[in-house]
C-alpha cells in the first residue's frame, strides 16, 4: 500500500472547493467517520510506512478538529474570517467551508480513539521509536484544538469530555519543549485554556495511572 497516495487522496476529498452532494448531517458524519477508520487502520497496521508522511497525516487530523466546534459568529462575520484566513495563508478545510453544525458525540468518540491510537502501545521499543517521530508534530494538533476555542467558537462540554482521552493521550507525548511550542502559538486566551487543560490532564490522567 502506498501510504502517501492514500493520504493524498484523503486530502483531495477535503479540499475546500470540492463539491459534494452532501445535504444531510448523516452524510457528513459518515464521511468523517470513514476517514477516521482509515487513518486508525494506517496507525495500527502501517505505522512504519507512515514515517515519511507523518506531516500529511497530522495535517489531516488537524483539520478534523473543526468538525466539533460550534460557532458563535454570524454568517457574515464567519465569512469575513474565512477570507482573512485565506489572505493570511492559513489553510481552510472542506469541513470549515461546508459543515454548519458540529458532529455528534458518536463521531467524537471515534475521533478520540484515533487520537489515542497515535500513542498506542507505547511500552514497546518499536512503538517508542515511532512515537518519537510523532512528538514534534503534536504541538500543531493541540494548538489547533485550543485555537478553535478562542475565535468565537466553542466546544460544548460533552464534546470536550468525549475528546479527553484523545487529547490527554497526545499530552502524554509532550515534554517541556513541546509544551513551550504550544504556548508560543497561542494568544492570551489560548494560553489560559492550555494551562487549564494541562492542570486537568495531571489531575485526571497522568497522576492517576492512566498516562
Amino acid at each position: 500500500m502506498d501510504i502517501g497516495l492514500v493520504l493524498s487522496t484523503v486530502i483531495s476529498l477535503i479540499l475546500p472547493k470540492r463539491q459534494y452532494e452532501l445535504n444531510e448531517e448523516l452524510e457528513f458524519k459518515e464521511l468523517f467517520e470513514e476517514i477516521c477508520y482509515l487513518l486508525c487502520d494506517i496507525l495500527m497496521h502501517r505505522r512504519e510506512q507512515l514515517y515519511h508522511t507523518i506531516p500529511t497525516f497530522i495535517f489531516i487530523i488537524q483539520t478534523m478538529f473543526h468538525c466539533f466546534k460550534k460557532t458563535q459568529k454570524s454568517f457574515r462575520a464567519n465569512f469575513k474570517e474565512v477570507q482573512q484566513k485565506e489572505y493570511q495563508g492559513r489553510y481552510i478545510s472542506w469541513w470549515e467551508e461546508h459543515l454548519n453544525n458540529p458532529l455528534p458525540i458518536e463521531s467524537a468518540k471515534i475521533f478520540s480513539r484515533l487520537l489515542t491510537t497515535i500513542s498506542y502501545s507505547k511500552k514497546s521499543n518499536k512503538s517508542n521509536f515511532n512515537n518519537k517521530a510523532f512528538v514534534k508534530h503534536i504541538p500543531s494538533l493541540l494548538s489547533e484544538y485550543i485555537y478553535i476555542q478562542t475565535k468565537n467558537n466553542i466546544l460544548e462540554a460533552n464534546i470536550r469530555d468525549t475528546l479527553k482521552n484523545g487529547t490527554y493521550s497526545l499530552l502524554d507525548l509532550c515534554g517541556q519543549f513541546e509544551r513551550d511550542m504550544i504556548m508560543v502559538n497561542l494568544d492570551v486566551v489560548g494560553k489560559n485554556l492550555f494551562k487549564n487543560l494541562w492542570i486537568d490532564y495531571n489531575k485526571e490522567w497522568k497522576y492517576v495511572g492512566r498516562g
